[in-house]
């Protein structure tokens, strides 16, 4: 993952740039907006207690910085689950200026529509990029601790092939910033739940004498090798949200009391 701009702050995926002509994903950092402390200053997420008027005019910052129509907006309520939604035509722009008419009940977004600017908002939490190049579907997917356990990485990769014929071959992943296992400490009954939800191959779970931590990076790229994506089409960001909170959101490492950058995919 590179810096591919500044004010607004926007990090792009090697993995991507061969696909520039019908693609644009990627995620925001958290400078390059109007938002005010603790949500300084790029927050994009409407139910985190910032500014309405701020969050618009930043999500208008980023619309214009992908040369897209602040109406193509489009997010999900995000209830760390691991359903997916198919997003048609019709649900274009929806959550954009108000949390309440989000797409509801999911942490998933699909799409096979040019023109539609999907989000996911996120503070420690994965977010998770899909394109497949030969269908030109994409997805993305807001993979919190709840959700990785209950699978929703290859649940998504499953949704694609249902509704768009995908196959998993040509989806190309990438794995973005979020809380790394240098910082994510848990505890066991947590630690269990996200063991039991797959059979991983290597250890997603360290116990040691300074804590249990867990490894959703390891965990969600496992859970896309069995869902049949080859490991060269795996891109992960490698960086934790706790550790550079000065240029992404943490939840954790900031009290609870902080803004959310986004995750975002458009296929042109």
């Amino acid at each position: 993952m590179y810096k591919s701009s500044e004010y607004p702050f926007l990090y792009h995926f090697s993995l991507f740039d061969s696909f520039s002509a019908s693609l644009s994903a990627g995620v925001t950092g958290r400078k390059g907006g109007i938002s005010n402390a603790p949500y300084d200053s790029f927050n994009t997420a409407l139910h985190c207690g910032d500014e309405t008027e701020a969050v618009i005019e930043n999500r208008k910052r980023l619309c214009e910085a992908l040369h897209i129509d602040f109406s193509a907006y489009t997010c999900s309520e995000q209830i760390h689950g691991s359903e997916s939604a198919a997003v048609a035509e019709s649900q274009k722009g929806a959550g954009c200026r108000d949390y309440g008419s989000t797409i509801k009940g999911t942490d998933a977004l699909m799409t096979d529509r040019k023109g539609i600017l999907l989000n996911i908002h996120l503070a420690d939490c994965v977010p998770l990029i899909f394109y497949d190049w030969k269908k030109q579907t994409g997805a993305l997917v807001h993979a919190g601790w709840k959700g990785t356990a209950a699978g929703i990485a290859g649940k998504t990769v499953r949704a694609m092939r249902e509704a768009f014929g995908s196959s998993p071959e040509s989806i190309l992943a990438a794995i973005g910033p979020s809380i790394g296992p240098c910082c994510f400490e848990i505890g066991s009954d947590t630690a269990d739940k996200i063991e039991s939800g797959f059979n991983y191959s290597t250890d997603v779970i360290s116990r040691e004498e300074n804590g249990i931590h867990a490894d959703l990076w390891k965990a969600n790229e496992e859970q896309l090798l069995e869902a049949g994506l080859k490991q060269h089409n795996i891109e992960s960001a490698g960086i934790c949200t706790s550790c550079h909170n000065d240029e992404f959101y943490s939840y954790r490492a900031e009290g609870g009391l902080t803004g959310r950058f986004s995750a975002y995919l458009l296929l042109k």
